[in-house]
């Protein structure tokens, strides 16, 4: 069982996550990223797309040294998104 203590770490931990998620209308998809540090320390970003009709999907998750190279691959994954006509519905 988790100490009082050990429960508001995780609690700030879980603030300091980003996420953010992105639909294309006309081509019913969506595109979404979620941005967090583990218990160990290391950062993750989770990438996950498909399609809005079908829930049907992919997620995918990577690695990183630490929090700013997350918030880089997440500019550049906006960046992406808005040049395919995708509006940010979240984040």
């Amino acid at each position: 069982m988790l100490s009082r203590s050990c429960g508001a770490c995780w609690k700030r931990k879980m603030a300091e996550a980003l996420q953010q998620r992105w639909i294309h209308e006309e081509k019913r998809r969506y595109y979404g990223v979620f941005l967090q540090q583990d218990l160990f320390g290391d950062w993750t970003l989770v990438r996950n797309w498909g399609s809005l009709d079908n829930g049907r999907g992919q997620l995918h998750r990577d690695t990183l040294p630490d929090r700013l190279s997350g918030l880089r691959s997440i500019a550049e994954i906006q960046r992406r998104r808005r040049a395919h006509g995708y509006q940010l519905v979240y984040g």
